[in-house]
């Protein structure tokens, strides 16, 4: 890693660009939980965008935040982390491309509705200057981000001239996690916990430069992990701890009549994983106990309606609940249990006040474009009336 960094560091003051300063957009929870801490703590000066002036404003005020690591054993559970300046991407747009001039790397953590927002800014800047030795880490929940923001950069383009400068722009996909909850406007303090993963995909981006962001391989299979051992079961508890009466995360995580439920479900998805990535069974196993106690820490009271969200479109063949059933069936494992659980999931988070026909009818509409999709509907359907 050392020598990849000088590398790295050899290659800014070359091209005469700031190496230690990085432009970060989005100082929600997980911007200042996670992407800005690992940024700060690897060396780097982090100017802050957000449209959010008045958080703004106490930031400058303070020159950064305190980020408190609940369940840190070492006593050293609270850090302060500073920054150079926070700015709003509209209001101090000339302030902002200045600093988009000078910077080398930006990093995102916006939502995926708000990244054509930083795409426009970047092309307005980066669009005019060598696209060489620039990056873009986008720290975003999303599958293949590096191909939807490097499109997004191209739509931006307002000439060919400049379409072709922003496409030598690195932007690799990534993978990033870290439980962290915000209590603004009570303060701008951010509640998280030790572990992180924030990687990019080695194949576009070799070295990055930042210490605690590496580049890894095969980050296919580990988003893959993460996404069904983590997402998709924090989802799925949430929302049928929701439909129990719970309020938090932890909660669900920890209830034993919620993870019985779930098990012959998690159970499928491990097999995916194996079958689809060549994942190790152990290793697994090891991220599934990981994932849990992580989600049990009462350290981080995070609400379940802020989880527990978006039902029918988490619902979709390529996402989360659905997509590994299909990838199963291909392989010709039995999904039985697999639809006996979506059964119970869509009955308790959406069922309320509607029958089984009507569910039937909304994951027709759902699934029934594909061949695997209607026979996934077919053995739910069966089992929303048990």
């Amino acid at each position: 890693m050392e020598q990849q960094i000088t590398t790295f560091v050899e290659t800014e003051r070359a091209s005469g660009m700031n190496l230690k300063t990085i432009v970060h957009f989005g100082a929600g929870a997980l911007g200042r939980g996670m992407v800005v801490p690992l940024l700060f703590e690897s060396g780097y000066e982090v100017v802050v965008l957000d449209t959010n002036e008045e958080l703004n404003r106490e930031l400058n005020r303070e020159g950064g935040y305190r980020l408190k690591l609940s369940d840190d054993q070492s006593g050293d559970g609270e850090r302060e982390i500073r920054i150079r300046e926070a700015l709003s991407p509209v209001a101090d747009r000339d302030r902002v491309a200045e600093y988009l001039k000078s910077a080398n790397v930006v990093t995102t953590s916006v939502r995926r509705e708000n990244l054509v927002h930083v795409a426009r800014a970047l092309a307005e800047t980066w669009g005019e200057l060598d696209g060489e030795n620039r990056m873009v880490i986008c720290c975003e929940n999303i599958e293949n981000v590096g191909s939807l923001f490097r499109s997004l950069l191209v739509e931006a383009a307002a000439s060919e001239e400049q379409s072709a400068r922003l496409r030598r722009i690195a932007v690799p996909d990534t993978i990033v996690d870290r439980i962290c909850t915000a209590n603004w406007p009570e303060g701008t303090n951010v509640v998280a916990e030790t572990f992180h993963e924030c990687s990019v995909d080695a194949n576009e981006a070799p070295q990055t430069g930042i210490t605690l962001i590496p580049s890894v391989a095969r980050i296919e299979r580990d988003f893959a992990r993460k996404r069904l051992l983590l997402n998709t079961y924090a989802d799925a508890i949430s929302f049928l701890a929701k439909g129990e009466g719970k309020t938090y995360l932890f909660e669900a995580a920890r209830s034993d009549d919620i993870n019985r439920m779930i098990e012959p479900y998690m159970a499928l998805l491990q097999e995916m994983l194996k079958l689809e990535y060549d994942c190790d069974s152990s290793e697994l196993q090891e991220w599934r106990s990981k994932y849990k106690s992580r989600l049990s820490n009462s350290g981080i009271p995070r609400e379940l309606d802020t989880v527990a969200r978006n039902l029918w479109a988490k619902l979709d063949l390529n996402e989360r609940f659905a997509w590994p059933l299909i990838k199963l069936q291909e392989h010709g494992v039995d999904i039985g249990e697999g639809a006996k659980f979506l059964a119970k999931l869509v009955r308790t988070a959406d069922g309320e006040g509607q029958s089984a026909a009507e569910l039937q009818a909304k994951l027709e509409g759902l699934w029934g474009t594909t061949p695997a999709g209607r026979k996934l509907c077919e053995l739910v359907s069966e089992r929303l009336g048990e």
